[in-house]
């Protein structure tokens, strides 16, 4: 299921409110539970994010290819009159690769971008995790 990166930023902003100071052992075990929890929910969103981009990337290579085959010589409608009307064919897949590449860029980017905040708040939840154990080592010492 492909959602927006909208949703992915607000399902990323919910699971990211979560308050780690625990004042007893009890509390620094429902922490770490909630944080285990928390943690495979962003892995799975990293993976459903992956999938997304895998998609998109394939769109793009479907129409990446139907540009070249347009301005194959191959191509039937690609012949001497062609150049005459429009240019260089050349010069004209090239300008159209260059749109093509910029418009595969802004929509990739923010999938990109949702993809390195989960991997920065998975840093950060196994830190916290690490924090939580230490702490219910020190109380119980």
């Amino acid at each position: 299921m492909k959602y927006s990166v909208d949703d992915y930023h607000n399902l990323i902003v919910e699971i990211t409110n979560i308050e780690i100071e625990a004042s007893s052992i009890a509390e620094s075990r429902q922490i770490l539970t909630e944080l285990k929890k928390r943690e495979k929910i962003l892995i799975e969103l990293r993976k459903l994010i992956s999938d997304d981009i895998r998609s998109i990337e394939l769109e793009y290579l479907k129409e990446r290819r139907l540009i070249i085959e347009k301005y194959s010589p191959n191509n039937n409608n690609s012949g001497f009159l062609n150049i005459l009307n429009r240019g260089s064919p050349r010069k004209n897949r090239t300008k159209e690769m260059k749109k093509f590449d910029k418009k595969k860029e802004s929509q990739l980017d923010p999938y990109y971008n949702l993809k390195y905040q989960i991997d920065h708040l998975l840093e950060q939840i196994k830190e916290a995790k690490i924090a939580q154990s230490d702490y219910m080592k020190e109380r119980f010492r």
